[in-house]
């Protein structure tokens, strides 16, 4: 629970030029996930199967970038807090 409180705490001080790239970040990766499920859909109806392993591949990246625009995010405030 405190590793939590300590998580809510960071993201209320991030700094907001640093929110706004976070979340422009965040949408990028929703852009790449609807694009990934579209091309599974394509897949579910003509069973071909690199149109599978293009869509799991492109899901999985962008749930990687989502993860790392956070993360990135986080350690890229602290850094910042520490120089100034």
């Amino acid at each position: 629970m405190r590793y939590v409180n300590t998580l809510k705490d960071t993201i209320k001080n991030l700094d907001s030029k640093l929110i706004k790239i976070m979340k422009t970040g965040f949408e990028f990766s929703f852009i790449l996930i609807l694009i990934a499920c579209y091309i599974l859909t394509g897949y579910q109806y003509s069973n071909n199967s690199s149109l599978f392993y293009i869509g799991i591949s492109l899901f999985k990246s962008a749930i990687c970038f989502g993860v790392a625009f956070f993360i990135f995010t986080i350690c890229f405030n602290k850094i910042k807090k520490e120089i100034f």
